[in-house]
């Protein structure tokens, strides 16, 4: 059971994106097969949108992705970084009963650099410095790459 879990749409514009999060204070989240018709059932208590509330009945959930995250801001210049740790990946079948499957991204960290879009080459730079591989990351294609057969 996930304690006031968020919820989290992601919008692409080109390559930039944003995200917009909706706290789901006192829903509990309990990792199971069906987990769209308990939050349909949250949505329509706390006066959501009908609109996105029909758009969510067309979805069907595949994968589940966890992480602890910790959140660092520069005082310096608008930029800020997090760190993805304890990466676990739990694989939906709605169309079954059987046991979720699981995987969990052993010793795996996530760091995102995230900047506005204005300062872009400046933290190319930046970053290019780092002892780190730049790349582009995905939890949800991690996860779905975890349990192809």
């Amino acid at each position: 059971i996930i304690q006031n879990p968020c919820l989290e749409i992601k919008k692409k514009n080109n390559k930039l994106g944003n995200k917009t999060l909706y706290n789901l204070n006192g829903f509990k989240l309990v990792m199971s097969n069906n987990i769209i018709n308990p939050l349909i059932i949250y949505l329509n208590k706390k006066r959501f949108a009908k609109t996105f509330i029909n758009d969510l009945k067309m979805l069907e959930p595949t994968l589940f992705v966890s992480y602890k995250r910790n959140y660092y801001i520069s005082k310096l210049s608008n930029f800020r970084v997090t760190f993805d740790e304890e990466i676990k990946y739990k694989k939906i079948n709605t169309r079954s009963k059987f046991a979720l499957k699981s995987h969990s991204a052993e010793n795996k960290m996530i760091m995102e650099v995230k900047y506005s879009p204005d300062v872009k080459d400046h933290y190319l730079n930046f970053l290019s410095q780092l002892p780190f591989r730049l790349s582009k990351n995905s939890k949800y294609i991690n996860g779905i790459m975890q349990f192809l057969d």
